[in-house]
């Protein structure tokens, strides 16, 4: 019987003389800083890049659709209900960036604001 293509290939699943081509870690994380936080009810995760800024907003107990996101000066402003309860964060942007954030919802609930640089 012929060997499927999916059968073990030697150690490691290479074959010999075959070499590992991984990528150094920098290459691979286009992000220059990651920062993690947490306030009260609201976590907050926030990627530097290149070209951007990447904010992760997780909260408990509250509708993504009450929170309202906004930029003043070098920071963000984070505005809403959680909980029937009215809420407002201030977050020290790393950089300055353009005015418009882009903002996207995911299922869970997580709420990302994609802010590019100026």
């Amino acid at each position: 019987m012929a060997a499927s293509i999916h059968a073990f290939a030697g150690r490691h699943g290479r074959r010999s003389g075959e070499r590992d081509l991984r990528e150094p870690r920098f290459q691979r994380s286009p992000w220059a800083q990651v920062t993690c936080g947490e306030r009260q009810n609201l976590r907050v995760t926030t990627w530097e890049g290149v070209k951007a800024v990447v904010i992760a907003l997780s909260f408990t107990g509250g509708n993504p659709e009450d929170i309202r996101i906004s930029i003043e000066g070098a920071r963000l402003m984070i505005t809403g209900t959680v909980r029937s309860r009215f809420v407002r964060h201030a977050i020290d942007l790393p950089c300055p960036v353009e005015a418009r954030p882009i903002r996207i919802e995911d299922d869970k609930g997580t709420i990302f604001v994609l802010l590019q640089k100026a």
